[in-house]
């Protein structure tokens, strides 16, 4: 390939608006997403190094650096582009749990991604953190399975194209001003009858804020009757994962009370966008729709989960997700200073500040070459909005349930009760299929 088709295929940009946000918002607190895969087999460190290399040689995004230019950030290109792979030797098997954590706590700074690899003989842990200035869950994962294939021994793929930011691809009513406006005024007045409870804990300054992990499963056959179960009842794993957390936050900040939770909910909005981006492109694609679950004694789960999901379609329907991402260039800021003052108005006055984003079944494969896949997780860093965020994804036979919450915003006991709470629920559920 010729150095003009290279160049050509370079990603120079200003930041677009959306992305603009979560820089500002990574620039107050590391805003990362995380993967973790557990590897059995021999995987020498030079097979993550081509793995990482075929990486950059694919996606153009991962061979820039985002630095500051006089008219705000913007997207630069690298001379010499390369992902840190930090590599270490321990025979903990729980070294990965203290990884991840880093990984949440430490900015990446300019670059876009970075590597972690932890092995002790046989058995590895594989973690890929990438900047949520760039990327989502989907991306994310995307990008972990191509770095397993590419260690693997697959040849590289095709240099690929920059694309435009996903905020930039929202086209019709959605991008106007007035399908802006008209999205707001809808969030706003759908909080307004609900009057949702957040989760409430000890004050941290956002600069201060850190995030950290706790980590549940729902293995085998009890996944398998959520999920009989949730079609039975005709809701999603989503709603009926948005309705435990919901209760168990409003038994936590009101207990014996009746209420609704406020709860984000992701949506994958790849399709609907103009041109559509591959599945496995890099990007931020998943706008968040306020949700408000209900809660209390005697409140039917499978009411919560329906009420959720009947609340995510009605958004999707009218075109809420999309147009909050495209209203990203009317009402957010362009500088760091005016940034701070709208993430410190953001988290005093959202409706929510806990999420819950569930990616579902994903593709990942029990076996390539020679290696052992399983025990595939997800962790995010919090941002301004959220103090909370349950990160759920289905793979090798099991789901995997991470609550990432703002370390100290509450005690120990208290988040890990809530945890078990949400999985005892989503267990109560899953039994009753056969009730």
């Amino acid at each position: 390939m010729g150095t003009s088709t290279i160049a050509g295929r370079q990603v120079a940009r200003p930041l677009s608006p959306g992305e603009r946000w979560f820089w500002i918002i990574d620039d107050i607190s590391p805003a990362n997403c995380v993967a973790r895969l557990q590897i059995r087999g021999s995987l020498p460190v030079a097979d993550l190094e081509r793995g990482a290399a075929c990486l950059l040689s694919e996606y153009p995004i991962l061979r820039t650096r985002i630095v500051t230019g006089q008219d705000g950030p913007v997207f630069e290109p690298v001379a010499e582009p390369r992902i840190p792979l930090r590599h270490y030797v321990c025979e903990d098997e729980q070294a990965w749990r203290t990884a991840v954590d880093r990984e949440l706590r430490e900015s990446l700074g300019p670059l876009p991604a970075r590597i972690v690899h932890i092995a002790a003989g046989d058995r590895h842990d594989l973690i890929l953190t990438v900047s949520h200035v760039l990327a989502d869950f989907r991306s994310l994962l995307a990008l972990l399975r191509k770095l397993i294939d590419y260690a693997a021994g697959a040849e590289p793929g095709p240099m690929r194209p920059p694309v435009p930011a996903a905020d930039q691809l929202v086209s019709g009513r959605a991008r106007t001003l007035r399908g802006y406006l008209d999205a707001t005024v809808a969030e706003q007045l759908s909080a307004w009858r609900c009057r949702p409870q957040r989760l409430v804990g000890s004050e941290i300054p956002l600069a201060e804020r850190r995030t950290r992990a706790i980590y549940r499963t729902l293995d085998g056959r009890m996944l398998e009757d959520l999920a009989t179960a949730c079609r039975s009842a005709g809701v999603t794993v989503h709603g009926a994962l948005t309705a435990a957390v919901g209760q168990a936050v409003g038994k936590l900040v009101r207990p014996g009370g009746h209420g609704y939770a406020g709860i984000g909910s992701p949506v994958d909005f790849r399709r609907a966008l103009d041109p559509a981006p591959e599945q496995d492109e890099v990007g931020v694609y998943a706008p968040v729709l306020s949700t408000f679950a209900p809660f209390g004694p005697g409140m039917s789960l499978w009411t919560a989960a329906a009420a959720v999901n009947r609340q995510v379609r009605q958004g999707v329907r009218r075109q809420r997700h999309l147009a909050m991402s495209a209203g990203t260039r009317f009402g957010l800021p362009k500088s760091r200073e005016s940034g701070r003052r709208v993430a410190a108005v953001v988290d005093r006055g959202a409706p929510w500040n806990v999420s819950v984003s569930n990616v579902g079944r994903v593709d990942f494969p029990a076996r390539v070459a020679g290696w052992e896949l399983s025990e595939l997780i997800l962790a995010t860093g919090n941002s301004c909005v959220s103090a909370l965020t349950v990160a759920a994804v289905s793979a090798h036979e099991r789901m995997a349930v991470t609550f990432c919450v703002v370390d100290g915003m509450l005690a120990d006991a208290a988040i890990e009760q809530l945890a078990d709470q949400v999985m005892d629920t989503l267990a109560r559920m899953a039994g009753d299929l056969v009730e």
